[in-house]
C-alpha cells in the first residue's frame, strides 16, 4: 500500500511541475495603445487609464511567473518526498537470491578421532619376519 502511495504522489510532483511549466507559456492579457483626443482632460485621463492597465498588466506577470515557480517547487519536493518514501518500503535495495530464512548453513564436521596402532586392539598380532 505505501508503494501504492509513493507512486501517486510521485505522480502528482510530475503534475504539479507540468501545471507550473504551463503557467509559465501563459499570457498576461494585452495593454491599450497610446491614443489622444482633440480634448486634454480625455487625453489625460486615457494616459490614466493605460498606466494603470500597464501597471497590472506587470502585476499579472510577476503572479504568473511566482505561481508556476510554486508549482514547481513543489512538484519537486514532492517527488523527492514520495521518493524517499519508496525507498524505505525496500524498492531500491539490492535482495539476495535466496531468502535468510531459507539459506542453508554449513556446520563445521568434528575432528577425526586418533588412530589406535592394531597391536593394542588385537593381542594376538601376526609376528613381522
Amino acid at each position: 500500500m505505501k508503494r501504492i502511495a509513493s507512486f501517486v504522489g510521485i505522480a502528482a510532483g510530475i503534475l504539479s511541475m507540468i501545471f507550473g511549466f504551463i503557467t509559465f507559456g501563459k499570457g498576461v492579457g494585452s495593454s491599450p495603445d497610446y491614443a489622444s483626443f482633440g480634448a486634454d482632460f480625455y487625453t489625460y485621463q486615457y494616459r490614466a487609464t493605460r498606466y494603470a492597465a500597464l501597471n497590472l498588466r506587470d502585476l499579472s506577470k510577476i503572479a504568473r511567473f511566482a505561481g508556476g515557480a510554486l508549482l514547481v517547487v513543489i512538484g519537486l519536493a514532492l517527488i523527492c518526498y514520495f521518493l524517499v518514501k519508496l525507498s524505505e518500503t525496500g524498492m531500491f535495495s539490492r535482495k539476495p537470491a535466496v531468502p535468510a530464512s531459507s539459506q542453508v548453513t554449513v556446520a563445521e564436521a568434528p575432528a577425526p578421532a586418533p588412530e589406535q596402532p592394531a597391536e593394542a586392539e588385537n593381542e594376538e598380532a601376526v609376528p613381522t619376519v
